[in-house]
Formats: structure tokens, sequence, C-alpha cells
């Protein structure tokens, strides 16, 4: 017999397991999410597979798109390595048109300087993965479509690293109401899609918890 079981993990796994010959357990991390296969046999719990797989959280994406509807907030992105990814989450929920007139993808430096106006120095002297470059990116964007708020995402996504900077390294940068911060995300053990998806999951739920 197999049963899937949604938990977080926790010693209530040997408890169910110890009654059943085969259980699936979805383990759900903050932000990654698990199946694992353990079956008992001759007494013993083994793991008969195991397999990681990153998945944005489209309840978040939708309470997000939906809060911004209603509270009237514009919203724009400058995305690098998430390649429009983030813009592509936001305008799949119903409406986003309203809060949402468009956005950049600046995936090379000459971009980000042509585009954006982030200083051709400003990205010699700090390297395109760094706060500073993140805010830029935030910051020029806000300016240019005149949103209430712009998100940007710089990073090394994959497989390689970029200017030294470990793959699984990105700083994503958020402007609104006057005030502009950036932050780092490190998860060097996911792939490069995995990462990418992870780095705009990371924005949204930093909208949710400081700005909605």
């Amino acid at each position: 017999m197999i049963v899937e079981i949604k938990m977080t993990f926790s010693p209530l796994l040997f408890l169910v397991a110890k009654k059943l010959s085969k259980v699936v357990i979805w383990n759900f991390r903050a932000d990654l999410r698990f199946r694992v296969v353990i079956s008992q046999e001759n007494g013993k719990l083994e793991s008969k597979e195991a397999r990681g797989c990153y998945e944005m959280d489209a309840k978040l994406v939708t309470y997000v798109v939906e809060s911004l509807i209603e509270k009237n907030i514009s919203i724009t992105a400058a995305e690098s390595l998430t390649g429009g990814l983030f813009q592509s989450e936001i305008t799949s929920v119903p409406g986003s048109s309203g809060i949402f007139t468009g956005g950049f993808v600046t995936y090379s430096d000459d971009v980000k300087t042509q585009l954006l106006g982030v200083p051709a120095p400003l990205i010699q002297q700090y390297g395109v993965v760094s706060y500073e470059v993140a805010v830029a990116m935030a910051q020029g964007a806000q300016k240019t479509l005149h949103a209430d708020l712009a998100v940007s995402f710089t990073g090394a996504a994959g497989p390689a690293g970029l200017e030294g900077e470990t793959a699984g390294t990105a700083w994503i940068g958020i402007s609104f109401q006057g005030q502009t911060d950036a932050y780092e995300l490190y998860r060097p053990e996911l792939a490069r899609n995995d990462f990418r998806e992870a780095c705009c999951e990371f924005a949204f739920q930093k909208i949710s918890d400081e700005l909605l």
C-alpha cells in the first residue's frame, strides 16, 4: 500500500511508517519541496526514492499581485539572470495589467547601462552581481516607467559562476516609497532553473512580508 502525506518532516513519519508498508512523504521546507518514498522492510525504514524540485508558490504570487491591484500599487521589474520569469509570473494573474505596464530584461552589462542607466563605472567597481548594481537596476526601472514599486534581479544562475561569484548567488533589489534596498540570496545547491525560480519567489515573499 502507498499513501501520500503532506507534512513537514518530523518524527511523526516514523510513527506512520510503522503501520504502513510504504509511505510517500511530501516534505515541505520554506523554499524547497522534496518527494521522498520511504518503505518499511524487515522492520527498517529505507528511502527508495528522493527527488528534489523547486516549485514556485502560485498562491503567494496570486496574493501579491491581487494585493497590488487592490492597493493600486504599480510594479515593474528589471531582470538579468531570471530573464523575464518574474514578470511572467505577474502577468499570469488575471487583472495584472492594471498594475503592470511593462519591464526590462537586461542580460548584458551594456543593456543595463543603456536601458536602466546603471553607470558602467559602478559595474566595474562592484561587479554585476552586487548590492550596488541591484539597487541601481531597481531605481532605474522605477524611474523609467514611473512605477510605485520596482524589483531587480542580478546574479549567477549557473552552472558556472560569474565574476568570481559562486553559481547560486543573486542580489534582489526592491525600490518602494522612496527607499531602495537589496537582499542577497545564496542557494548554490540548486540547479540553474530552480535557482531562478527561487529568486522570483524570494522577491514575491519580500514584497508580501514588508510592503503589503
